[in-house]
């Protein structure tokens, strides 16, 4: 039997074990860069680059945590609000604003530490700030060879709860599933 996953955003769930390797970490270092937007954030919340927020690959939405600028010793608590960064090699993007008191404005990245607010772990403030609920489907289709008791599973995420700002009454729809079965 063949079976697809498309698991996009399962993690944040609450009290679900989450084993990912980011949130595993008390801390984690590298490399930060800053980005201001005026669009929405994948968290629904339209981007403010004067607010303390910032884009991280995994953490969910609404997790507060820590960012040290390792050169400089400048730090701020910032609030995850949007995905990213999509560069290699770096671990978190913040607001303009988070730039400016880290002291990164004119460089565009540095070496950072980020860690959860309040000296908790990453992965306790992930379970405790979980603003979304998960829902999987499991839609029967064909594969390429003829089998037709091939499965396909997608993951919906949606907002539980309002999030600072962002609209609570439209859910935040990560990945469709296909009224008909599809090739694959």
């Amino acid at each position: 039997m063949f079976q697809m996953r498309a698991n996009i955003v399962a993690m944040g769930v609450i009290g679900a074990a989450l084993l990912l390797p980011e949130l595993a970490q008390a801390e984690q270092t590298g490399h930060a860069s800053w980005y201001a937007l005026h669009s929405r954030t994948a968290s629904g919340e339209m981007m403010n680059p004067s607010a303390m927020t910032a884009a991280h690959r995994s953490l969910p939405f609404g997790t507060k945590v820590l960012v040290e600028n390792l050169s400089n010793g400048k730090a701020v608590v910032v609030r995850i609000n949007d995905r990213g960064p999509f560069i290699k090699g770096r671990i978190i993007d913040v607001s303009k604003a988070a730039a400016s008191v880290l002291g990164m404005l004119g460089s565009g990245t540095a070496r950072v530490k980020v860690s959860a607010s309040g000296g908790s772990s990453l992965k306790v403030a992930a379970k405790e700030e979980s603003p979304v609920k998960v829902a999987t489907a499991t839609t029967k289709m064909e594969s390429a060879s003829g089998d037709k008791s091939a499965k396909a599973e997608s993951t919906l995420v949606v907002r539980s709860a309002k999030m600072d700002g962002a609209p609570a009454s439209k859910p935040i729809r990560v990945a469709a599933k296909s009224s008909k079965p599809a090739k694959v």
